[in-house]
């Protein structure tokens, strides 16, 4: 049995009345590691004309997720005991 690898959300968008959007994260297995998709889908459908300006704001919020996301999965984790 292999770990689960797609993780699939919806979410409710109050700024286009309601609708709902899917968000999908999936992990696949790379040569030197794992990649980690992102697909948000819907916006288009439920913004229309707005949609690219929607898209382009939580580009950066995403952009600040993922920031963060990389630099804790490439820190080293620190552990300490305290021995006396």
């Amino acid at each position: 049995m292999s770990p689960p690898d797609e993780l699939v959300c919806t979410y409710t968008v109050h700024m286009l009345a309601g609708a709902t959007t899917t968000l999908t994260w999936k992990l696949e297995e790379v040569f030197d590691g794992t990649r980690l998709a992102l697909k948000h889908e819907g916006i288009d459908e439920a913004a229309g004309d707005q949609a690219f300006g929607l898209l382009r704001s939580m580009d950066v919020g995403w952009d600040k997720h993922f920031a963060k996301l990389r630099d804790a999965a490439s820190s080293p984790l620190s552990l300490t005991c305290d021995e006396e």
